[in-house]
């Protein structure tokens, strides 16, 4: 079956770029990647369980954090994943909340030791009546909820920041990821949904954002694009849209976050629809080897790679100062002289000296 994202002629240039994924290609990497590995994944999931059910059983290993705003359905997804010999903890959290949020990462954080992998998953869909025409007593438009943007951007924004702080905190050097959930809508908008399309439209922009600053820190940043499935944030009227309608399965969805969650490569789309996986690599996207767009990139990628290079060296020196210890002092400043050469080195590379000029 032909997938409908990349079906459409205006696709072909992501059909050309992607690869199809087998069940087996998404899950070569998760007994030697994800065995020990700490994986946190906000929101309960019906995808969760069959998460761990679909690899092999060094996979069972992984070490758990899940979460919900329900303690019931915090409680039925770590039994759930004991059942098949997993490791679990959960703890109740709203994405909303900052603070419950850091105490999430922190109950992982006590209980494990560190994190390795973590899974932006927390959804919420539509709230009907965002066009309402409803007034309220002073006879203006009443506000909306904005409840789909606080969970789905605002929510998922929280959780990668403090992915990205724990994981720059883990020592290890392999194998760190973060995996954003999008959608379909993502890429095509849900007629009827404006915010559910808005929320995951940001999802991808902010994933591929994210790939870049991933890139300094040695972190992974991928995100999964589904079609429907039937999941619990499937709604009535979502179902009625879709009746007689070809689904994505949640095997194929939960193969694209293993993949995502191990493979090496970074700033990937992996889009799922019936007809099973396609991994969009970053580059797929870009505009060219030339112009003001390709400058710009490069220019921001020199940026982003400079302030990791002195934000590390003034930490070595402070460190070295704070502990009265010459000899790493002065190991230190030699380190800030590596690292502006360095600088300048990327700098160079990523194209920070180019000039646009434009065509004729």
């Amino acid at each position: 079956m032909e997938s409908p994202l990349t079906s459409h002629p205006g696709a072909a240039t992501l059909k050309a770029a992607g690869t199809s994924l087998s069940h087996d290609e998404c899950l070569a990497s998760a007994d030697s990647v994800l065995a020990g590995r700490v994986v946190v994944i906000t929101g309960e999931s019906s995808l969760l369980p069959t998460f761990l059910r679909t690899s092999a059983d060094s996979y069972y290993s992984a070490k758990v954090a899940a979460s919900d705003l329900a303690q019931a359905s915090v409680d039925a997804v770590v039994d759930e994943i004991k059942k098949v010999g997993g490791t679990a903890t959960g703890v109740v959290c709203d994405v909303t909340d900052w603070d419950q949020q850091v105490k999430m990462f922190r109950h992982a954080i006590n209980v494990y030791g560190a994190v390795d992998v973590a899974v932006v998953n927390a959804g919420l869909p539509e709230i009907p009546g965002w066009l309402s025409d409803k007034v309220g007593p002073d006879g203006e438009p009443k506000k909306p909820s904005f409840a789909t943007l606080d969970v789905n951007v605002v929510g998922a924004a929280y959780t990668a920041n403090l992915a990205f702080y724990h994981l720059n905190q883990n020592p290890s050097k392999d194998h760190k990821a973060i995996v954003v959930l999008g959608s379909m809508s993502s890429f095509l908008p849900i007629p009827g949904a404006p915010l559910y399309t808005l929320s995951k439209h940001a999802m991808l922009g902010f994933a591929r954002s994210l790939h870049y600053n991933g890139l300094t820190d040695g972190i992974n940043v991928n995100i999964v694009c589904p079609w429907f499935v039937h999941t619990p944030i499937l709604g009535t009227s979502a179902r009625l849209a879709i009746a007689g309608l070809p689904l994505a399965t949640v095997p194929d969805v939960v193969d694209a976050m293993v993949y995502a969650s191990t493979v090496k490569n970074s700033g990937l789309s992996l889009c799922v629809d019936p007809s099973g996986v396609l991994s969009v690599p970053h580059e797929a996207f870009d505009l060219g080897s030339e112009g003001f767009y390709h400058v710009f990139e490069m220019r921001a990628k020199g940026a982003i790679s400079t302030a990791r290079f002195v934000k590390d060296a003034i930490a070595a020196f402070k460190h070295s100062a704070v502990g009265g210890n010459a000899v790493f002092a002065l190991e230190a400043i030699a380190a800030c002289g590596v690292a502006f050469l360095a600088t300048k080195g990327v700098m160079s590379a990523m194209g920070w000296s180019q000039l646009y000029t434009p065509s004729a």
